[in-house]
């Protein structure tokens, strides 16, 4: 059954069309050969209402309801819609799913209604308002959160919390403030939710350029391409210009004259306003190229869609390549060339946040998923357009946990979200460039993967937390030898007997040789049918070999680098060869 063809196919054939959705290298065309794009499963979209009338979503909503300060219930930002249509459009993931539209914030401002946002889990857990849960929703989406998330006091968080014991599985953006320590947000925060990384779209493709003089910083270097801007169809190579040229409009906020950046490859500073409106505003002065420079220490991104309509290609680059670009003025040229680059398929997005989560030190985000995909525009009837940030990934996995759900009718939240882990992918880069993976405290899991987590007859988790994930946290390692253990349930799903080899590996081949922490398990298990078995997981931790702690919370607090020095993660693998193969990540943060 395991056959992307046939799913595809069934998806032709019921009305879909290939869309860049549901085949975005996450297998949910094999999981529809098996699922049908599965029914019956209630997905609720905590967000800025959804545009019905859209092609793409006509029919597709089954309730809706506002409680944000609008005074319609359609959605006008095109965030809600956006997320709607990955999840159980004509082209999404799951798109015989129901659809409720939970209105909770408004058009005026970016924020959302704390209140709204209670009301909204209130309604998802008792649409009908009788007290009785039995028409509550299965999924709850929410492409949205607040940075460096304190789970233990968060409000939301106590109604995640509430939800996922009436059955409802949260999923949640962890936010897009990039490769920071603890930045990730709430509510993806909440223990049970399950908090969503953002990964590269199979097309997306990291571009190179050239410096050609001067002479002192000629070479190759990498720039992030903002996708919502015109493509570079042909080789570029003219003068760079930083913005007017006269020490004016450095940040491109203002439209430049017609005609004066003609010719000219144009850096702006960010800052101000919106991404696309500075590139449609070098376009407005005829610049051929428009780059955004940061101003702050961070990894170029793909910012979002905002004012404005560029005609031209546009780029961002780091502070410290913007530096060093200005730095050859006025005689710094570039060449940009469309096929000078590499693919970027399993690998980071730099904006999507880092975790572990805060107070807890646990690991967040749990998984990953492509979160640039093509889906519905609000407001355009047929349009499409590129919706990016960890918005566009957590529908992914809604999607992908509806599938689940569909073909598995009678799993628990934490079940859903377990398989969804123990079968995402795990080699996921950070840098495709250097070749050097993620963290665990970027990536979790790994990258989902629809039909696996369908597919595997097992799962596993931690037989306390119940998340398929063991975080060891902080650790004291104040003397030579310290250990902590954890306990592992799996649960055999399948009548026939599951024998396991259990090992555990390091993400990185330093932290091995370090010495510092060993995991002890059983090297095999025996989960008899239908069966649930557990084992215990001890990780030693010896206090000598520790690196020293540098972490800080001032002018460090930001500095991903000493996160990446002190931690140490890997995965916990059960391998039964072609029946059944999971993994658990795991994490410490010693000092």
């Amino acid at each position: 059954p395991n056959d992307p063809q046939v799913g595809q196919q069934w998806h032709l054939e019921n009305g879909g069309q290939n869309s860049g959705i549901a085949d975005a290298d996450i297998d949910a065309y094999a999981a529809w050969d098996v699922t049908q794009g599965n029914s019956n499963v209630a997905v609720a979209i905590l967000d800025r209402g959804i545009d019905e009338q859209h092609s793409d979503l006509i029919g597709k909503v089954q309730k809706r309801v506002n409680f944000s300060n609008s005074t319609s219930d359609q959605d006008v930002n095109g965030h809600g819609t956006h997320v709607a249509d990955i999840i159980g459009g004509k082209l999404g993931v799951a798109p015989k799913v129901s659809l409720y539209a939970v209105k909770i914030c408004s058009a005026v401002t970016s924020s959302c209604s704390g209140v709204a946002l209670l009301q909204g889990m209130e309604y998802a857990a008792d649409p009908n308002g009788d007290g009785c849960h039995n028409d509550r929703v299965d999924i709850i989406n929410m492409s949205l959160g607040s940075p460096y998330g304190q789970p233990f006091d968060d409000d939301l968080v106590a109604a995640v919390e509430g939800a996922s014991k009436l059955g409802i599985l949260t999923v949640a953006s962890a936010g897009n403030s990039s490769d920071k320590p603890y930045v990730t947000g709430t509510p993806g925060a909440a223990p049970s939710a399950l908090s969503v990384a953002q990964t590269a779209v199979p097309s997306d493709f990291q571009p190179f350029f050239d410096v050609t003089a001067p002479a002192n910083i000629a070479g190759t270097y990498s720039a992030v391409y903002q996708s919502w801007s015109a493509p570079l169809e042909s080789v570029v190579e003219r003068p760079l210009q930083y913005g007017d040229g006269a020490n004016g409009n450095l940040n491109g906020c203002v439209a430049f004259a017609p005609g004066s950046l003609a010719g000219k490859i144009v850096l702006v500073d960010r800052g101000a306003c919106d991404f696309s409106l500075k590139i449609s505003n070098v376009a407005a002065g005829n610049g051929t190229i428009g780059i955004i420079g940061l101003v702050a220490p961070g990894d170029p991104f793909e910012g979002s869609l905002g004012a404005g309509t560029p005609s031209i290609p546009g780029y961002m680059i780091s502070q410290a390549l913007s530096n060093m670009l200005k730095s050859g003025l006025p005689g710094t040229t570039l060449r940009f060339d469309p096929n000078n680059g590499l693919p970027l398929v399993m690998s980071m997005v730099g904006s999507s946040s880092r975790g572990p989560s805060n107070y807890y030190n646990a690991i967040k985000p749990e998984i990953g998923a492509p979160g640039a995909s093509v889906s519905a525009l609000a407001g355009a009837g047929t349009g499409t357009g590129a919706f990016g940030g960890t918005s566009g990934a957590a529908p992914m996995v809604s999607g992908s946990a509806a599938l689940v759900l569909g073909a598995l009718p009678g799993l628990r939240p934490f079940e859903v979200k377990a398989r969804l882990m123990n079968n995402a992918e795990r080699n996921i880069y950070s840098n495709v460039v250097s070749g050097t993976l993620a963290e665990i405290t970027r990536i979790g899991n790994g990258e989902v993967r629809a039909y696996d987590a369908w597919a595997d007859p097992a799962a596993a988790w931690d037989a306390d937390t119940r998340i398929a994930a063991l975080s060891f946290g902080q650790v004291d390692a104040n003397r030579k030898s310290r250990t902590i253990t954890r306990k592992v349930a799996v649960k055999n799903y399948s009548n026939n007997s599951i024998t396991y080899d259990i090992s555990s590996v390091f993400r990185f081949a330093d932290d091995q040789a370090l010495g510092a922490v060993k995991i002890n398990a059983p090297k095999t298990l025996v989960v008899p049918g239908k069966s649930i078995r557990t084992f215990n997981v001890a990780m030693t931790v010896d206090g000598e070999k520790v690196r020293n702690n540098a972490m800080d919370s001032g002018a460090n607090g930001a500095n991903p680098a000493a996160l990446t020095l002190n931690e140490i993660d890997g995965y916990l693998v059960l391998n039964a060869g072609p029946k059944s193969r999971l993994h658990l990540a795991w994490h410490v943060l010693p000092r």
